[in-house]
């Protein structure tokens, strides 16, 4: 399994972190409000995915 899921849906993104540590990093290093999560997952705008995913791979976290 990977750390994080990433679903293009268009006109947003959802990412899942899926692990306990990737869970953990999200609290601890993204700032969300609580009407951006649907269930396990959060929406980004497109305009961000691209430094998110940086940020992710550059803490060594595993992204599908």
């Amino acid at each position: 399994m990977k750390d994080f899921t990433i679903h293009n849906e268009g006109s947003i993104f959802m990412v899942t972190p899926n692990t306990q540590l990737a869970k953990d990093w999200v609290k601890d290093n993204i700032p969300t409000e609580p009407w951006q999560w649907l269930g396990h997952s959060f929406s980004v705008e497109p305009r961000y995915i691209g430094e998110l995913y940086q940020s992710m791979t550059d803490e060594g976290f595993s992204v599908e």
